[in-house]
């Protein structure tokens, strides 16, 4: 992407906030490409959990190239390691 931690950071914050508002059932982060955005959005969860009274269930799902890289080419077993 090009971007650093804290850009991708403030973009799922952001994301994360809005979402949590509604009140949903669960919020899903899907196909991150890559193990600075799974670290991005770990990040965020963290810092969020005790802004947001009632978060929701959370998943992140991974967008893989094959059985053991992401789309980046990173290992998914890193990626799975730092979750």
């Amino acid at each position: 992407f090009g971007l650093s931690m804290e850009q991708i950071a403030s973009f799922h914050k952001r994301k994360l906030q809005v979402l949590a508002s509604e009140h949903p059932d669960v919020i899903a982060f899907e196909t991150i490409p890559c193990v600075l955005e799974c670290e991005a959005v770990l990040s965020v969860l963290k810092e969020v959990k005790n802004d947001i009274s009632s978060l929701p269930p959370v998943w992140l799902s991974l967008a893989c190239s094959d059985g053991e890289h992401l789309n980046d080419g990173s290992k998914v077993l890193d990626a799975m390691n730092r979750i």
